[in-house]
């Protein structure tokens, strides 16, 4: 065999072993332009979930990308019947939920917290936004998208980047490419 086709074929298993091992990381963040906001794709995300309250925020601050918050519980608290054991409130671009005691030692506060969520929703095109104005608490619904970042020109915006986190900061901003839904 001729040494210099040895020489590029190790060069090449080489190579192809890098790419192999290498970590697989997330894609640096995207920025999408709109008038007057920039949105910037921080993660993919995927989310199926039961709808426990919906918001419109269409007249308020940010109101034009974010026209929608959707209260929303996955794993343990998508079972309606526990998710009918919570009363749910949204109000300033918060969700808040109250349960009797007996109903908080049965579901427990961590589970409650780590299991539902305030989203705020980014329509990716008219059709998802039509859909978002359309859903109703019982429903379940499947979101595709990102999770993003918004800057726009007196304020900006961070996606909570954890499940488990509370309070101010806390709501992931879900830029949403599809939108699925099913009754309960």
């Amino acid at each position: 065999m001729r040494p210099w086709l040895v020489i590029v074929l190790v060069i090449a298993a080489g190579f192809g072993a890098f790419q192999y091992v290498r970590p697989v990381l997330w894609p640096p963040p995207v920025p999408l332009e709109n008038e007057d906001y920039q949105i910037t794709k921080v993660q993919p995300y995927i989310l199926e979930a039961l709808v426990l309250a919906t918001k419109d925020y269409r007249r308020k601050e940010g109101g034009e990308v974010m026209p929608v918050d959707l209260a929303l519980a996955w794993g343990t608290m998508a079972d309606p019947d526990k998710a009918d054991r919570l009363e749910i409130d949204q109000r300033n671009r918060f969700y808040y939920w109250k349960a009797d005691g007996p109903t908080l030692q049965a579901l427990g506060r961590s589970n409650i917290e780590g299991n539902t969520a305030n989203v705020h929703c980014v329509p990716a095109d008219d059709l998802v936004r039509t859909s978002l104005f359309q859903v109703r608490p019982g429903e379940r619904i499947l979101l595709k998208g990102h999770l993003v970042d918004i800057r726009g020109p007196d304020r900006s915006w961070s996606t909570s980047r954890s499940r488990t986190d509370t309070g101010p900061g806390a709501c992931e901003i879900f830029l949403i490419e599809t939108l699925t839904r099913s009754r309960g």
